[in-house]
């Protein structure tokens, strides 16, 4: 079948979303700095600004430090929905933040700090927090990390446990992908997320072991509490883990989005991949065995270069480029992309990163102007929706209605459907196959030249008639 709706152009603002059936539900958390626009520097209000959302998000709580606040979206099943969750989120707490002097930056990271700046402190509200501190000292003092968190609904433990293996291997690769923390106290980093890189200070943090049970993990956790290593069950680093609080996998990879549109990405192909682990299980399949060497090895390429260096298969310990890396998880998620109906956008999210950069390289950019150009870079960044505009709502749930007729139409077939990418300008910057369009062209050419070879042919053969006639007569 092919798609009726070009994502790229506008669809109708009339046609209402529709969430695909039967897709577990997503849901996302975002954490944010609080900045002083007029000092400059960091600002410890989280729990006074906190105080003045309890009317407006959903959600709103503190973080480590009173510097940081998280954002909280509805679970959803629609992109389209969670899109809008996360830009309403942002620009409540921003108006918020406004009232108050200070502005709400999405980076992985303090981007600067000054001597102005108040020391850490953590965050009042939470006593679990204070405890963290005593327990890891400079770690926890002087971390300050944000991150997209997506929480991604499973049936039952013993199924998230065994879905958390088949998930390892693209963590790195949604480590690149969510890069925004290029700059810590005023330095550049040279990492695309500096925060995964300080993350390592904790004990219990990276990639997450392989468990055989839900039984095998809780264990685990709880040796590792009894052990000191952990404050708590919550308190662990690992990049994807199980919920305490929810029914769900908790995929921790990304820095928090420079952008909504960053954040929607990272939500749909975390639930793309649960999908396919979810598939990956029911037919048998194996979790791939990962050596810790070079998953470290993945784990560190990714945080250091992100989308501008070389990357590694964590599976084979070989050095593959973040688009080969990207086309093995969209040729491993793609039944499952188009089954919740998000092809389209994670095609046209991709295409849009790949073309503006990451967040980590636009603060690189932007840092040419000086480090006030990075944090006013920042604030503006926080409200925009900068891979598919303000009609991301609506090319969303455009998309869904279409995909969700391929799936109708495919859903006793075992054959793959074979999507429609984006625009030509935009498909190869991210998934590097033959464009549809291009691979048609010789044959459109040749269709032509027979044509006209066989027009040819017949006006020579009028002519040959029409002479023959004359001559015929004459005789």
């Amino acid at each position: 079948m092919v798609l009726k709706v070009d994502p790229l152009e506008n669809p109708d603002e009339s046609a209402p979303a529709l969430a695909p059936r039967g897709c577990p539900s997503v849901g996302v958390e975002e954490e944010f700095l609080l900045h002083d626009a007029e000092r400059g520097v960091l600002a410890p209000c989280a729990p006074e600004l906190l105080a003045g959302l309890a009317d407006d998000v959903n959600g709103a709580c503190s973080e480590m430090q009173n510097t940081q606040i998280e954002l909280v979206t509805q679970p959803e099943t629609a992109l389209g929905a969670l899109a809008a969750g996360l830009l309403r989120n942002r620009e409540q707490a921003s108006a918020a933040a406004h009232e108050m002097g200070l502005q709400l930056l999405p980076a992985g990271m303090p981007p600067q700090m000054s001597p102005q700046s108040p020391p850490a402190r953590p965050s009042v509200s939470d006593n679990r927090y204070r405890k963290m501190f005593a327990r890891y000292g400079a770690a926890a003092e002087r971390y300050q990390g944000c991150g997209t968190h997506v929480h991604v609904e499973v049936p039952d433990r013993e199924t998230a446990v065994a879905v958390l293996g088949h998930l390892t291997p693209w963590l790195p690769l949604l480590v690149a992908l969510g890069g925004n923390s290029a700059y810590s106290g005023g330095a550049d980093t040279r990492f695309s997320s500096w925060r995964i890189a300080t993350q390592r200070r904790f004990p219990v943090s990276g990639l997450p072991p392989q468990f055989r049970s839900a039984a095998h993990y809780d264990e685990s956790v709880a040796a590792l509490v009894d052990a000191g290593l952990l404050e708590d069950g919550h308190t662990c680093f690992w990049l994807a883990r199980l919920s305490d609080r929810y029914p769900t996998i908790e995929i921790r990879a990304s820095d928090v989005g420079l952008t909504a549109d960053d954040s929607v990405l990272q939500a749909a192909l975390g639930r793309a991949l649960v999908m396919t682990a979810l598939s990956d299980l029911q037919k048998g399949d194996p979790p791939p065995a990962i050596d810790p060497l070079w998953g470290d090895a993945a784990l560190w390429t990714a945080a250091r270069h992100g989308l501008e260096g070389p990357a590694i298969d964590p599976v084979t310990g070989k050095k593959v480029t973040v688009s080969e890396y990207t086309s093995m998880l969209l040729d491993k998620t793609t039944d499952a992309l188009c089954e919740a109906g998000d092809y389209y956008a994670v095609r046209t999210f991709l295409a849009a990163l790949r073309k503006r950069g990451s967040g980590a390289q636009l603060q690189r950019s932007a840092a040419r102007g000086g480090h006030a150009a990075v944090t006013s870079m920042l604030h503006g960044a926080t409200c925009q929706t900068a891979g598919l505009g303000r009609n991301a709502g609506l090319i969303l749930n455009a998309a869904q209605r279409d995909w969700r007729d391929v799936h109708m139409e495919n859903e006793h077939s075992k054959s793959q459907p074979e999507p429609t990418p984006p625009a030509e300008d935009q498909t190869n910057l991210v998934h590097e196959e033959p464009d549809p369009d291009a691979g048609s062209q010789p044959k459109v050419a040749g269709g032509v030249i027979i044509v006209l070879t066989a027009a040819i042919a017949i006006a020579f053969l009028v002519v040959a008639v029409y002479l023959g006639g004359q001559a015929f007569n004459a005789w």
